[in-house]
């Protein structure tokens, strides 16, 4: 790949980063946010590879996707709770995969902070 075409394909991945997160899902059912990833996926990957929608390229690059979003299966603990988002969310379980990655969040945030508390609380 190019200089030219790695800037192509930064510019239009910040844009469609950009256009995900500006329309924030305050109102979308856990099925419609879930479609929203799987559509945003198959987007980033359409771009990444220099196809275009509607196309039989598109098609074969949209069904190596989704082929990959089910069947992802990694060893690493930090992406275990992604993978496993992706392989529901791929596998028509979006509102599963949608609710284990807020639950997720949410663990996480716990911890954060449970972890700031326990140190506000040790004496200098």
């Amino acid at each position: 790949m190019t200089k030219k075409e790695r800037n192509y394909f930064s510019r239009k991945r910040e844009n469609l980063i950009k256009e995900f997160e500006i329309n924030e899902p305050s109102s979308e059912s856990d099925e419609e946010l879930a479609m929203k990833i799987i559509e945003f996926s198959l987007q980033m990957e359409r771009t990444r590879r220099g196809v275009t929608l509607g196309t039989a390229d598109c098609n074969v690059v949209d069904s190596e996707t989704m082929s990959q979003m089910k069947s992802w299966d990694t060893d690493d603990p930090n992406m275990s709770t992604i993978q496993k988002v992706f392989n529901r969310i791929s596998n028509a379980r979006g509102k599963e995969g949608v609710e284990l990655l807020k639950n997720s969040i949410i663990a996480k945030d716990r911890a954060i902070s449970d972890e700031q508390r326990r140190k506000a609380d040790v004496p200098p």
